[in-house]
């Protein structure tokens, strides 16, 4: 006679019950299904339609140093860029608060603050905040004072 073997009494190759694996599955399926749903692309919206990530960093030489925008936000309130600056001629000295420059469309945004690095050194970091003075649409630019030669970067939004 045939031996009856119950279905909870089956181990692995371990000599452990085959539940944990079970789990592991389950877990990894249930995953999956919260990364479909949510999405799980890069790219960010802000609050007027317009894909965060649709504006591409943009990287400038000036003389001997090479400034990197590189657009965090630009919404209906604000707008956020990481900057960074990157030389090995002269130190690093520019007051970003001061001398940095937003105008979206034809109107200037205000900056707020700069979040980073402060003067000095050859590699500078940070984040510049403006805040919005009219719609976050047409074209946008970022100018920054203060190096050998006219520093700015462009981008087309919310258009």
């Amino acid at each position: 006679m045939g031996k009856l073997v119950k279905a909870s009494s089956r181990r692995g190759r371990d000599g452990r019950g085959l539940a944990p694996l079970a789990t592991v599955a389950a877990f990894v399926a249930a995953a999956g299904v919260v990364l479909a749903l949510v999405g799980c692309g890069s790219a960010t919206r802000s609050d007027n339609g317009a894909a965060t990530s649709s504006l591409a960093k943009r990287s400038v030489t000036a003389g001997s140093v090479t400034i990197t925008f590189e657009p965090r936000r630009l919404g209906p309130d604000e707008a956020v860029f990481k900057i960074s600056f990157d030389t090995h001629e002269f130190e690093l000295d520019q007051d970003m608060v001061r001398q940095a420059h937003l105008v979206v469309g034809d109107t200037p945004w205000p900056v707020v603050a700069w979040s980073g690095d402060g003067p000095g050194g050859h590699h500078r970091e940070g984040e510049l905040r403006f805040t919005a003075a009219g719609p976050a649409a047409g074209t946008a630019t970022l100018s920054i004072d203060g190096f050998a030669e006219p520093v700015s970067a462009t981008w087309d939004v919310g258009n």
